[in-house]
């Protein structure tokens, strides 16, 4: 059954595919490569004629669906473990969850209009 085009939509914008995009970028970081010659790096190990800087650029942004595979190569390019990419996203996004329950910590001891401007900045989860 082919994937719908809402639904390809859906997924370039979930949660999942932006952290993809993050881990994409990170491996090119990592190589010290701009977008150009990164995507033509990626899409030698994938097996593919050619990938756009445009393609790259579109993957690390989250506005395209970033496949496993160019994951995988990504990290092959950069000369990486896979999981020491995903090590580093899994601290930050730790880091990112203690830091959201000190401040709901901190909000929970403020005055309650104190509090629901702290909750209403989107700092906080809902």
């Amino acid at each position: 059954m082919p994937v719908k085009i809402d639904s390809d939509v859906r997924i370039a914008a979930s949660r999942q595919n932006k952290t993809a995009g993050i881990l994409v970028r990170r491996a090119r970081t990592a190589a010290d490569m701009p977008q150009g010659d990164f995507s033509k790096a990626v899409a030698r190990r994938l097996g593919l004629a050619a990938l756009s800087q445009s393609a790259m650029s579109d993957w690390e942004r989250g506005v395209r669906q970033v496949p496993a595979a160019a994951i995988l190569a990504a990290a092959e390019v950069a000369r990486m473990d896979p999981a020491e990419l995903f090590a580093a996203e899994s601290k930050r996004v730790s880091e990112t969850e203690r830091l959201l329950r000190d401040i709901e910590r901190v909000a929970g001891s403020l005055t309650p209009r104190q509090a629901e401007k702290v909750r209403s900045s989107g700092i906080t989860r809902k």
